[in-house]
């Protein structure tokens, strides 16, 4: 049996030369494979869209305050059932009271009354009919218009073939990529989905100020007036996928 005796120095020297090696090894498992990321977006048409109307009513008496608002919510809600929706599409989104106060230049400030706000949300299923209750729930008494959203139901089946097409553009990227330094792709090894469109646009309302009658005020001129186009929704998808190199 031989046995040695590294000095220091040399021990240091051999155990550089096992990582180096070892690197190598490493490097050589991750070598052969080629990593891209596909992207894809697909237009569809909305088929429902999502309301979210405001009543915001103010009076000294916060009873009174209160009543009105109750009075303007009902109204709203008639109309919406008076065109067909299904109760349970309609839901209150909050509702709060609380104390309003001006400011004078001397800087005192003044109670003003109470502030009743509560805000509607509305989910329309037939989107000929939006203008209209649209129309008519402003004029039975909402003070605000958040916004609307348009959507579309079928979700699940757009996104799934926004990814499967952002599967398509990964492999031929990967093939042309191969291609230029004269490879081939083999299979796929790993695959992950980066992210994915929730599939809605929105149109939003800037908020009017509270009028004694309440009137709504918009700080642009209203587009009540003009067609409302849900136009198409884009749903996206982006994979990552890792292909062997042949």
């Amino acid at each position: 049996m031989c046995m040695f005796k590294l000095s220091g120095r040399s021990a240091a020297v051999l155990m550089l030369i096992v990582s180096v090696g070892l690197l190598s090894g490493s490097q050589a498992l991750a070598a052969g494979k080629i990593e891209v990321t596909g992207e894809a977006e697909i237009k569809v048409a909305a088929d429902h869209a999502i309301m979210t109307l405001g009543v915001e009513t103010l009076d000294q008496d916060l009873s009174k305050s209160l009543n009105e608002n109750n009075v303007r919510a009902n109204r709203m809600l008639d109309v919406l059932t008076s065109h067909g929706l299904d109760a349970r599409k309609i839901q209150t989104g909050y509702m709060q009271c609380y104390p309003k106060y001006e400011r004078s230049e001397s800087r005192s400030t003044r109670l003003m009354g109470y502030t009743v706000s509560r805000s509607i949300v509305v989910t329309l299923n037939d989107l000929s009919k939006l203008e209209g209750v649209l129309s008519k729930v402003i004029e039975s008494g909402a003070t605000q218009l958040h916004g609307i959203q348009f959507r579309t139901s079928q979700l699940r089946r757009h996104r799934d073939a926004a990814r499967d097409a952002a599967m398509k553009h990964a492999k031929e990227k990967a093939e042309a990529m191969a291609a230029a330094v004269g490879q081939k792709i083999g299979g796929a090894t790993a695959v992950k989905e980066v992210e994915w469109d929730r599939g809605r646009h929105q149109i939003h309302a800037p908020y009017p100020q509270m009028q004694q009658q309440s009137q709504i005020s918009y700080e642009r001129e209203p587009s009540m007036g003009e067609s409302i186009a849900p136009g198409e929704i884009g749903i996206s998808a982006k994979v990552i996928v890792t292909f062997d190199l042949q």
